[in-house]
């Protein structure tokens, strides 16, 4: 005999909310299946439900619903997702080292302090050989390459507080000497060359002519120095060399004779450039054309009073 309650005697039942009844436009579905998560306290579900009204006669089904995070789950916590912004964890981490860009700055930071060298600017020269001095290398290079670039950095620091332009010059061409040790070393290094001397012409040159040839010279030099490259170096020796023996014109007449000199004195430090068998001797002589150069050109300034020599101006 199974013994039942009656029905009168039985506690009335709440009446229930049908999900499947909630109208799907006004957002009850999706309220209801919220209030049963927490219910169950589940600190990480995924329900799926289906709600189905009669719109125009036509059934709207919503499925696939998911939800992150009902009950005591956080959305720092489920599943690990983290609830960082996008700039902090930028700041946390940073964006890796770029070693190719970095080489590449310092080339162009040397290259700037060279050619201002050569114009006879020793204040800009001295600025970008102080970059170079003051960059932190120490998280972009392997360690096995942070003698080669110290040892950058110690003439570059040297060149900065140069007294003259002749000192300078000097550091410079160590730099040059330091870069290409290194590239040599690792089998790395900038690929650029202008391998093909400018050709000799009998006629004479202009003076912008000259300069024009001057200036290819040191390019393949500083190329053959700081790739390294024995080809390079020995084409920017005939570079210089090659030129015309008779004085340069300018405005249709030949220079005067000091100026002569001065551009003669390229020659021959061209000559020795040929004959060093060394990357020690090359970098001297590399220097000694850039203290050339750049004495030359600072006297061809216009004068502001007397002119002086670059020692004089900017060892005060």
């Amino acid at each position: 005999m199974t013994c039942s309650t009656p029905m009168a005697l039985r506690p009335p039942r709440r009446k229930r909310r049908d999900c499947r009844q909630s109208s799907a436009s006004d957002g009850s579905a999706l309220a209801c299946l919220l209030h049963w998560c927490s219910r169950m306290r589940f600190p990480f579900s995924i329900a799926v439900a289906s709600a189905n009204a009669a719109v125009r006669g036509t059934t709207l089904l919503l499925a696939g619903v998911v939800l992150i995070g009902c009950g005591n789950a956080t959305p720092s916590t489920a599943r690990g997702v983290s609830s960082t912004s996008g700039a902090e964890q930028s700041a946390v981490t940073p964006r890796p080292p770029d070693l190719a860009w970095h080489m590449r700055a310092t080339f162009w930071d040397a290259v700037r302090a060279r050619d201002a060298l050569i114009d006879g600017d020793l204040a800009v020269a001295q600025g970008a050989a102080e970059r170079i001095a003051a960059t932190d290398y120490t998280r972009v290079v392997p360690g096995d390459w942070k003698v080669g670039v110290g040892a950058l950095q110690q003439h570059a620091a040297a060149l900065s507080i140069a007294p003259d332009l002749s000192t300078a010059a000097q550091e410079l061409g160590r730099m040059a000497l330091t870069c290409g040790e290194c590239h040599a070393l690792r089998a790395r290094g900038p690929g650029r060359t202008l391998t093909v001397p400018l050709p000799w012409e009998d006629p004479p040159e202009t003076l912008d002519q000259r300069m024009e040839r001057h200036q290819m010279g040191i390019d393949q030099l500083w190329d053959g120095l700081v790739l390294p490259s024995d080809n390079a170096w020995r084409t920017g020796t005939i570079t210089i060399t090659r030129a015309p023996l008779r004085a340069p014109e300018q405005s249709e007449e030949a220079v005067s004779p000091d100026l002569h000199a001065r551009i003669e004195a390229t020659r021959e430090l061209g000559q020795q450039a040929r004959l060093a068998t060394t990357y020690l001797e090359r970098a001297r002589v590399f220097g000694e054309l850039i203290a050339g150069c750049a004495q030359c050109h600072y006297l061809q300034r216009p004068a502001r009073g007397e002119a002086q020599s670059p020692s004089q101006e900017h060892s005060r």
